[in-house]
C-alpha cells in the first residue's frame, strides 16, 4: 500500500509544471492532503468492510431500522468505521469513539475530516472503563473491541 501511494505521489508530481484548479500544482500540496474531500460513504478496506458488516450480521443493529441504536466503539483507528456508519442513510446510529489517545482525536479532525455533531462523537478516554460506564447506564448496544478476547477479561 505504501508503494502504491509512493507511486500515486510520484507520478501526480510530474504535473508540478502544470496549473489546476488550485492553481499551481506543487510537491508540497500533493503531501498535504487536508483539502482533498474524503468519500466516507466508501469502504475500500476489506477488513473494515467485515467490521461494519458485523454490525449488522450479529443482530445488534437492525438494517434501515427506525430504531435508534447507541454503538460504541472501542479504538478509533483510521476513523473508517465510524464514519462510514455516521453516513449510512436510513439507519438511526448514535456513535461514540472512545481512544485513550488524545492525538487520535486530532489527526481525525485535522487530516480525515471528522466534525463532532449530536449524534457522533470522540471520547478521549480509557475504553474499558468507559464501557463498563455505558453498559452500568445501558446505553451500549455494541462494542467492537480490537482484540475481543483480552477486552472482555476486564468486564
Amino acid at each position: 500500500m505504501f508503494c502504491a501511494a509512493i507511486r500515486q505521489i510520484t507520478a501526480l508530481s510530474s504535473l508540478k509544471d502544470q496549473k489546476s484548479s488550485m492553481g499551481e500544482l506543487t510537491f508540497a500540496m500533493l503531501l498535504d492532503t487536508r483539502p482533498w474531500k474524503l468519500d466516507k460513504s466508501t469502504v475500500r478496506l476489506m477488513y473494515a468492510r467485515t467490521m461494519i458488516s458485523g454490525v449488522f450480521v450479529s443482530g445488534a443493529v437492525k438494517y434501515n431500522s427506525t430504531t435508534n441504536h447507541n454503538v460504541l466503539i472501542i479504538g478509533l483507528g483510521g476513523g473508517v468505521i465510524n464514519n462510514y456508519l455516521s453516513t449510512m442513510p436510513n439507519q438511526r446510529l448514535n456513535i461514540t469513539v472512545v481512544d485513550i489517545d488524545p492525538v487520535m482525536k486530532k489527526i481525525a479532525e485535522k487530516w480525515y475530516d471528522f466534525k463532532e455533531s449530536e449524534l457522533h462523537r470522540i471520547v478521549v478516554e480509557d475504553g474499558i472503563k468507559y464501557a463498563k460506564q455505558a453498559s452500568a447506564r445501558g446505553e451500549a448496544d455494541l462494542s467492537e473491541p480490537v482484540d475481543g478476547a483480552e477486552f472482555y477479561r476486564f468486564l
